[in-house]
């Protein structure tokens, strides 16, 4: 769980007392909170790099909490990851992309109702985004031999 929540916040790891103080900072923090998990790995990407944004987005009423003081102190400690895109486009957005169920209901009823596919496919594009952002591959890949 350390290696993925480091990957997640986009931060090379500081040492096993770092980073277990971190995860244990952040897990205590959304729990007293109770801040939109996504918002604030969005938020908190590539470290403190990103933290005056944080502190002025969607989600800076839970920042002002005071048991976000052990994670912001926590995060000091560490640097971007080599590997961390913070300069992409999807950062530079005020909120992450979500698809929470509410989101997809809305989706599906454009299909069911309408056999409108244009949200669906702009929410695929928008995941694309993402993966691009984090640096994942695809999990699919078409064949050149496939493609039109």
């Amino acid at each position: 769980m350390r290696a993925a929540m480091l990957s997640r916040l986009g931060v090379a790891s500081a040492g096993d007392d770092a980073d277990y103080a971190l995860v244990k900072a952040l897990f205590g923090f959304l729990h007293a909170t109770k801040a939109p998990f996504e918002q604030v790995m969005f938020d908190l990407y590539s470290g403190s790099a990103r933290l005056e944004k944080a502190l002025q987005g969607p989600a800076a009423v839970h920042y002002a909490h005071v048991a976000f003081a052990p994670l912001k102190g926590a995060l000091a400690q560490f640097d971007a990851a080599l590997s961390a895109q913070a300069t992409h486009p999807y950062f530079r957005q005020d909120a992450p992309v979500t698809l929470l169920y509410p989101e997809i209901e809305r989706l599906w009823h454009a299909i069911d109702e309408k056999d409108d596919w244009s949200l669906f496919e702009a929410k695929l594009e928008e995941i694309e985004m993402v993966r691009g952002a984090y640096g994942f591959q695809s999990p699919f890949v078409i064949p050149d031999a496939a493609k039109p």
